[in-house]
């Protein structure tokens, strides 16, 4: 079938964007900040990008090729997720301005209990009163006391899913250090963060674990081992879900504990390494993860995969086959097939 449709010739004024650049993105997600007249252009401007003409994914002496039909598809599907970002993102602006309300009704004297902070290295002499604005707002509290807690049992695999899927970008999006080794500047960046992908600013935080996590991450990423982390996190991340899926027909607690044992079985991490890991799959971290899923915020649906425990209930050893089994129904029926030994 010929494709002369495609074929266009050189218009000098017209600016050409290059096909493989939109599917192939070169930059990573980004938030800015614009003016409303800005605003006003860019809505205007989208209205070429839905010429094809605009597109050009291959070019030949006199011209160019505009889109196949399955480009031309998928191009206009980003223009119109780009139209929709243009009209304005409230729910981002709206928790936004409520992490900014915290921050600027700080109190000046801190009450927060020398204990929490005592151990805690590198931090400014900010971090105190914001810790302070935190707690007064529900952000954060002292301890971490979700252990007993337990999701709804059809919430579990995506609990599981989105434990790890926090884990995952408290090392890589939002709290990459930057070479930074001050906890004070991470900690609004990951208020900001958490609150978005949570849909609220009411997190509930223990600050003794969300800074020592803070301050592990910055260890490991000076130490030069964040990307072996990563790495294993990656290799690991069924096993993981797995065991917090088993570990929460109990508790965030047992959760802990057996994603836990997961972590200190992982092949090529330092202890310190192990440690950080550890602290991410805290009883805090699923409750995060159990609130966004709560909330149906575009981060948790877009992180949780339908029928992804589907076979967490099997445990495979060397030697041995186990089935986990639900707490209220812990029965199983088995069926006689001959002589087999």
């Amino acid at each position: 079938m010929s494709e002369a449709w495609r074929k266009k010739t050189f218009y000098r004024p017209r600016v050409l964007i290059e096909t493989s650049r939109v599917l192939y993105p070169q930059f990573g997600d980004s938030v800015l900040c614009i003016t409303g007249a800005q605003l006003e252009m860019l809505r205007n401007l989208t209205q070429y990008l839905h010429r094809r003409s605009t597109f050009a994914s291959e070019y030949e002496t006199s011209g160019y090729l505009t889109p196949t039909n399955e480009e031309w598809d998928s191009i206009q599907a980003i223009v119109g997720d780009l139209e929709e970002v243009l009209m304005g993102c409230e729910q981002f602006l709206s928790l936004l301005e409520g992490i900014l309300e915290q921050v600027t009704c700080i109190c000046q004297q801190s009450t927060v209990a020398a204990d929490v902070l005592g151990n805690l290295p590198f931090y400014g002499p900010s971090l105190q009163p914001v810790l302070e604005g935190h707690i007064a707002t529900g952000a954060m509290q002292i301890e971490d006391d979700y252990g007993g807690d337990t999701p709804d049992s059809g919430d579990r695999c995506a609990v599981a899913q989105l434990t790890w899927a926090c884990a995952w970008e408290m090392t890589t999006e939002f709290l990459h250090p930057a070479a930074s080794e001050a906890v004070d500047i991470l900690l609004p960046l990951a208020m900001v963060a958490l609150a978005v992908m949570c849909g609220t600013s009411v997190l509930g935080i223990p600050i003794g674990v969300l800074l020592a996590t803070l301050w592990s991450i910055i260890k490991i990423d000076v130490a030069g081992s964040i990307e072996d982390v990563r790495n294993s996190m990656v290799a690991n991340k069924e096993d993981l879900v797995c065991a917090v899926w088993r570990g929460l027909m109990f508790n965030y607690a047992t959760a802990q504990s057996d994603a836990a044992e997961v972590i200190n079985e992982m092949a090529g991490l330092s202890p310190l390494d192990k440690a950080c890991l550890r602290l991410l799959y805290t009883p805090f971290m699923m409750a995060l993860a159990a609130k966004a899923w709560t909330n149906q915020t575009t981060w948790a649906t877009g992180n949780v995969d339908v029928g992804y425990c589907a076979e967490c209930d099997e445990i495979i050893g060397n030697d041995w086959w186990a089935l986990a089994l639900e707490p209220s129904a812990n029965t199983i029926e088995l069926t006689n097939i001959g002589n087999a030994h």
